[in-house]
């Protein structure tokens, strides 16, 4: 299993509905760089799902080998994103990242992407979990902000979806 790089946001997603120790399943270890490390603890030591974040030993924080990489990245991208697209980039794994900017980035630059909602889907294929809907349906409680046709289309795609299900 190759690891993933990932950025802040499908961590804490994934933590808060209780579902981070899918990644190690999917991935074996996800790496992050120290700025997402800081974003991650810095300010949330109370927030939901620190704690299961906190535990992960999977979970690993990985120096960028050349700091320049980063002059390769957008520079109006928030700093965990741009240093996870920038190791991304530089090892030459796939990347688990949410903002829309950050992924049109990564495309930019080749890298394979990930977001919360396709780790789910994988999951589901994969058969580490039953059902797709009631986690995004938590993802959204918990404040995830998810598009509509984002949620129908995944849904879709995981045939679990009212509109036109696969046959």
């Amino acid at each position: 299993m190759r690891p993933i790089i990932a950025d802040s946001s499908p961590l804490i997603g994934l933590s808060r509905i209780n579902q981070l120790e899918l990644l190690p399943k999917l991935f074996g270890s996800v790496l992050v760089p120290p700025v997402v490390v800081e974003e991650l603890f810095s300010k949330g030591h109370e927030k939901k799902g620190v704690e299961a974040l906190r535990a992960a030993t999977w979970l690993k924080t990985q120096e960028l080998k050349d700091p320049n990489t980063l002059k390769v990245i957008s520079s109006t991208l928030d700093p965990g994103e741009r240093a996870a697209i920038a190791l991304a980039y530089e090892s030459k794994e796939a990347l688990l990242v949410d903002d829309l900017a950050a992924r049109r980035e990564a495309e930019r630059l080749g890298i394979e992407i990930y977001g919360t909602l396709s780790v789910l889907l994988e999951a589901k294929v994969d058969g580490f979990i039953p059902a797709l809907k009631p986690l995004v349906e938590a993802l959204v409680q918990e404040g995830f902000w998810l598009s509509p046709k984002l949620i129908e289309d995944i849904l879709r795609e995981a045939n679990e979806s009212k509109k036109n299900p696969r046959t």
